[in-house]
């Protein structure tokens, strides 16, 4: 493998997990919680709502609205591993149980949270926004490792809602991603589901656009499609092709 390919490749990989990281985020306070669990929700809910408030005050270009928002991130992530002590791993708490199985593993995620968002924190002080978008992206990449799952989706995700919103789906070949056409998954992806389908179709996925560039969202989409087998990506590409020619037909028709 090539240098070039190998950083498209951690490229992807990068963009893939910020992505991840709204389409499974685990943030939503669950009914039935109690104690700790209830705490920990609590503080994803808030981290959720921080990664929001953050990418508007991004687009407003007000960087001093994003210091104690990335500050509130930041200290949840170093206390983070004293939420998730043994046993604390039943319903209705969603957490992977991977948590618990590595957990010098997730106190290491949780770590590399807490560094990217004090970079956050760091660079939005200084008025440096390149910076800070970059710290931005990384705070959201790690934030799936954490309190995320991989690519198989959220438990229950085909019909369970969660404050009123649908939970995370999997990207994985059990999933519905490959069932649709590029051109879709990228605009669902940058413009939300909302502008794309109506404002009745809620999930926890953010807007990427002015976020992410569009390279971005394409080399997450193509490392999420690298791990489907063959026989899936065969009909993901048929379902692609179909796609761009009704499109020509329709172009065809309209005279355009």
């Amino acid at each position: 493998m090539t240098l070039r390919n190998m950083a498209l490749r951690k490229t992807a990989l990068t963009t893939a997990l910020a992505l991840s990281c709204g389409f499974s985020m685990l943030a939503y306070a669950h009914s039935g919680a109690t104690g700790i669990v209830k705490e920990r929700m609590d503080f994803f809910t808030q981290n959720k709502d921080d990664l929001k408030a953050i990418k508007m005050h991004f687009r407003n270009g007000d960087l001093d609205a994003i210091v104690p928002l990335a500050t509130q991130i930041r200290d949840w992530a170093q206390k983070m591993p004293a939420y998730f002590p043994a046993g604390s791993d039943g319903k209705p708490s969603e957490a992977s149980p991977q948590i618990w199985l590595d957990f010098s593993g997730f106190e290491r995620a949780a770590n590399a949270n807490y560094q990217a968002a004090n970079q956050l924190v760091i660079a939005a002080k200084v008025g440096d926004s390149k910076a800070a978008i970059k710290a931005f992206k990384a705070t959201a990449a790690t934030c799936k490792s954490c309190h995320g799952v991989a690519l198989e989706g959220q438990a229950g995700w085909r019909d369970t809602m969660v404050d009123g919103r649908r939970l995370a789906p999997p990207h994985d070949k059990s999933g519905h991603t490959w069932h649709h056409p590029d051109a879709l998954l990228f605009k669902l992806t940058k413009y939300g589901f909302a502008a794309m389908i109506g404002s009745d179709y809620k999930v926890s996925m953010p807007i990427y656009d002015g976020l992410l560039k569009d390279e971005e969202i394409i080399a997450a989409f193509s490392y999420i499609k690298s791990t489907w087998p063959d026989d899936v990506r065969q009909i993901h590409d048929k379902i692609n092709d179909d796609y761009k020619l009704n499109n020509a037909m329709e172009n065809s028709k309209s005279g355009s």
